[in-house]
């Protein structure tokens, strides 16, 4: 792949000072049905209803496994709280670098779109995940990404704080795409690729070396009389015999307490 066709040339003073973010309804599958809204995606959603002019954000639809997980008419009612706007799907390249500002936001991972963002020339905000990209280390915050918490409470006063400091938001989204042009080129990945599949598999290659040194260790196994090293400890059958005598004790006094006969 050609370095120009990974990294947009979208002059910084033609983008509209505006968050763009497009991205599916979906969710890990351990979200309950009641935490929903706490979802980042579902609290952007709401918040856009609020700032409109400031977050151009919509879903892209819903994925079908949070269909199958909490049914068609609870995502219906999810949907209406949150005041979701959906669009048709949009091509990254096409509209993402047309804008200021680009929202990372977690689904059930972090999002691959990050590596898209980086080379976006637009300023990077990334929602705080448990999960994180390949990349992340990568990254400083405030130098190649703005950080983001995870409830979003920050967002937009960390957009207005962009807004009237445009020299450090276009340093920002500067850094990111730098960043990008020298360390995300396809010949990268595919080296950090390989480094992780040798490494993988020499976690999980054959092990006959040490099956081998301990096979012998694993001819028999010792039988052990529980009985013998423990004078407390009954076999099974004494044990059964214990308890059914016990049964039948209590089963005579419950009878007893309530008049009735054998």
């Amino acid at each position: 792949m050609e370095n120009d066709t990974l990294i947009s040339k979208n002059p910084w003073q033609q983008k509209k000072p505006q968050l763009w973010w497009r991205g599916s309804m979906i969710a890990p599958s351990t979200t309950l049905l009641s935490t929903a809204r706490f979802h980042p995606r579902m609290r952007l959603m709401k918040m856009a209803k609020n700032f409109p002019d400031l977050l151009n954000v919509a879903f892209s639809g819903v994925h079908q496994t949070l269909l199958t997980q909490w049914g068609e008419k609870n995502i219906d009612i999810i949907l209406k709280e949150i005041h979701a706007r959906f669009v048709e799907y949009e091509d990254f390249w096409e509209h993402a670098p047309k804008f200021k500002f680009l929202l990372v936001a977690p689904g059930v991972t972090q999002s691959h779109q990050l590596s898209y963002v980086l080379r976006s020339g637009s300023v990077p905000l990334i929602v705080s995940d448990v999960t994180f990209e390949h990349l992340f280390p990568l990254l400083l915050p405030w130098k190649h990404y703005v950080p983001i918490q995870g409830d979003l409470a920050n967002l937009v006063p960390v957009l207005e704080q962009l807004l009237q400091d445009d020299d450090l938001a276009h340093r920002i989204a500067q850094a990111a795409q730098d960043l990008a042009i020298e360390r995300l080129q396809p010949v990268g990945t595919y080296c950090y690729l390989s480094s992780a599949l040798q490494k993988l598999q020499n976690l999980t290659g054959r092990q006959d070396h040490f099956l081998k040194k301990f096979s012998n260790a694993f001819t028999h196994i010792p039988l052990i009389d529980l009985a013998k090293e423990n004078p407390r400890f009954l076999p099974i059958q004494e044990r059964l015999k214990e308890r059914r005598k016990v049964f039948f004790v209590c089963n005579m006094l419950t009878c007893l307490q309530w008049g009735f006969g054998f």
